[in-house]
């Protein structure tokens, strides 16, 4: 099987990039032979599992001739249609682009996400508005991203079908106007899970934040929910991003700063030694969660977590089982789960065995793999019938 994959951006520099590196490497030891076709820049180690040349993606259909592409995260919606239009295709739906102009799923000043239809209601919002580039003389630009988001989804209803990780995903394209019998959800674990194991009980009462600083994933929240709670406990932020500046100020102006930790990014490697000091690991999301990678990989090392019950943590998190659940932006509701955990010896430890056991029973990258080899087959063999049928 000849497998076309489709993105923006190859290089290692975010999840979609590590799981599209797995699963190409996954498909390669499977016998599958895959090309790559981008447009963005390079990384040579990047290109290892796949056959890939710089040519134009006329070039790379006609040369390479796929059996089936898979289209990643691509911003242009002309590629997108020459592609469905030539090839059985496979849409992966990474995140928000296909169904919010913004792409985060939640409202301007907003900590709760957005549940509307794509249409007025993205206009009575604002989220027709985005900051337009520095060069420019008017500061703001309207209606760019509704224009970007309704032309990609336009063209992705060629597509044989859509994966996505998370039932939540499948509701919000269901909403969108995309038939549910072409829309499969495939937990996306990277092979990395395989190799966490679990780490000793924490004696210290810590909580554990790691992940991109940014708004969307709601580090201010959970700075002002640990504020609200009435233990002596500790918070470790580890990561970065355009919201640490503010994240730190904010734990200042609380008169907290002392029992926050901010470690900018660390390697993977460096990351046990943050896990191990922790009792629980906090998801504060604002937006949606797509999937939510870290809470899966927080329970694959006997961590329980509390999280904002977003998106797609519902399908990993089970309340009260797991880790607990808050209502989304509720900050008390998670300062009152937080210090639940960490006065409460046994139910911690026994969410922190129910968590590993989880992962290692449901969330697993070969069963991803499996998941993708049936979606390619599939789609594959459909579209050789539609073929046979039109002669």
């Amino acid at each position: 099987m000849k497998i076309l994959h489709v993105h923006d951006q190859p290089r290692f520099q975010g999840g979609v990039e590590r799981i599209l590196f797995d699963m190409a490497s996954s498909l390669q030891c499977r016998g599958e032979q895959g090309l790559l076709f981008t447009d963005g820049g390079s990384d040579p180690e990047y290109f290892e599992p796949f056959d890939w040349q710089g040519m134009s993606i006329n070039e790379a259909i006609r040369q390479f001739m796929p059996d089936v592409a898979i289209i990643h995260k691509v911003s242009d919606a002309g590629l997108i249609e020459e592609v469905t239009a030539r090839v059985p295709t496979l849409m992966f739906v990474h995140d928000h682009d296909l169904t919010c102009p913004r792409r985060h799923k939640y409202t301007i000043g907003s900590n709760v996400p957005c549940e509307k239809s794509v249409g007025i209601g993205c206009i009575t919002s604002l989220c027709v508005v985005e900051k337009a580039p520095v060069e420019n003389l008017i500061p703001v630009r309207l209606f760019e991203g509704y224009k970007r988001q309704q032309l990609q989804h336009r063209a992705s209803r060629g597509a044989a079908g859509f994966i996505v990780g998370s039932q939540a995903m499948r509701q919000e394209l269901i909403q969108s106007g995309i038939p549910g019998q072409k829309i499969s959800v495939l937990a996306p674990i990277p092979k990395s899970i395989a190799d966490i194991k679990p780490v000793p009980l924490s004696q210290a009462q810590e909580i554990l934040y790691v992940g991109q600083v940014i708004r969307g994933k709601g580090v201010d929240l959970l700075v002002k929910a640990f504020k609200k709670m009435k233990l002596n406990a500790k918070l470790t932020i580890v990561g970065s991003g355009n919201h640490l500046d503010e994240c730190m100020a904010l734990s200042e102006q609380l008169g907290i700063a002392d029992r926050v930790t901010f470690r900018g990014w660390v390697n993977h490697t460096e990351l046990n030694q943050y896990y191990e000091a922790a009792q629980i690991v906090a998801v504060p999301s604002r937006w949606p969660e797509p999937f939510g990678m870290v809470g899966v990989e927080a329970m694959a090392r006997g961590r329980p977590v509390v999280a904002f019950n977003t998106g797609g943590i519902g399908d990993w998190l089970q309340d009260g089982v797991t880790g607990l659940l808050c209502e989304p932006g509720d900050t008390q509701a998670m300062a009152n789960q937080m210090q639940r955990l960490l006065i409460d010896d046994n139910e911690r430890i026994a969410m922190s065995q129910q968590a590993r056991q989880r992962v290692v029973a449901e969330f697993t990258h070969e069963g991803f793999i499996n998941g993708i080899c049936e979606e390619v087959r599939r789609v594959s063999s459909e579209s050789s019938h539609l073929s046979m049928c039109s002669r």
